[in-house]
């Protein structure tokens, strides 16, 4: 079964208690990073590199700026001059990568696995903070409720002048009906044995928002324990993905270095 939300809900940004709930859910990713991340380098800090600390440090600081813009964003007046700006181009099979590298504690604290199949690699209209957004809330949305000790399938193919974005997970079954749920800001599903705590209903409802905002489409196909999530992009040069090269610009410009 296939439901489309060509426009997604729209997200309406309250003045008070949605506004922190929706700021709180995204800094959770960030935060339990650097927590995550300094919590490995305090206990075998001594017994890294020099090269590894150095990472992991880089990593910390990239999370800070990140929750660092989260919130900035947050802040921004309802209608100010950012408030629908989604940003320069950006590449999604790049931004792919670095969330997949992001989310690697919580899908290890799980046991899952990622199979990252990048056959698409032009840009798209949105920005990378806004890609970066949609991800985020994907990937961990689906390792959220994946079976633990399974494999969680990540995309980005070509669809016709769009840039797909599919992220597939198996465990927890969701009904026909409860499609539309997903998408409603404070939705929740049933929740299996596995998960250990609810969530807040809110990260595939910022999704269907972003991606409305960005003139995309979000599907849903769920088959029986199987349940994917595809969010298909507006491409910046809308052509085959054949014809680009291997930075996702157009094959031309590649082969001149233009």
């Amino acid at each position: 079964m296939t439901e489309h939300h060509p426009d997604g809900p729209v997200l309406r940004r309250p003045e008070s208690v949605e506004a922190a709930a929706i700021l709180a859910h995204e800094l959770t990713t960030p935060l339990a990073s650097i927590r995550g991340l300094a919590a490995v380098l305090e206990r075998h800090g001594e017994r890294m590199s020099a090269a590894e600390r150095v990472d992991f440090a880089a990593r910390i600081v990239r999370q800070t700026e990140r929750a660092t813009r989260l919130v900035r964003m947050h802040l921004q007046p309802p209608g100010g001059a950012d408030a629908n700006d989604v940003g320069e181009p950006c590449q999604p099979a790049e931004v792919m990568t670095a969330v997949v590298e992001e989310c690697a504690l919580p899908l290890r604290a799980r046991s899952l696995e990622t199979d990252l199949t990048l056959s698409d690699l032009r840009w798209v209209l949105a920005g990378a903070d806004v890609v970066h957004r949609i991800l985020l809330n994907l990937i961990s949305n689906a390792a959220k409720f994946a079976a633990p000790s399974t494999t969680i399938d990540l995309q980005v193919r070509a669809e016709g002048p769009a840039v797909a974005i599919e992220v597939t997970s198996t465990g927890h079954r969701v009904e026909s009906g409860q499609v539309s749920v997903m998408f409603e800001p404070g939705g929740r599903l049933p929740r299996p044995a596995t998960v250990a705590a609810p969530g807040n209903g809110l990260g595939l409802a910022i999704v269907a928002d972003l991606v409305a905002a960005a003139g995309g489409s979000v599907a849903v196909d769920v088959d029986g324990r199987r349940t994917a999530v595809s969010v298909a992009l507006p491409a910046r040069h809308p052509r085959a993905a054949e014809d680009f090269g291997r930075l996702g610009q157009p094959a031309s410009s590649a082969s001149s270095g233009a």
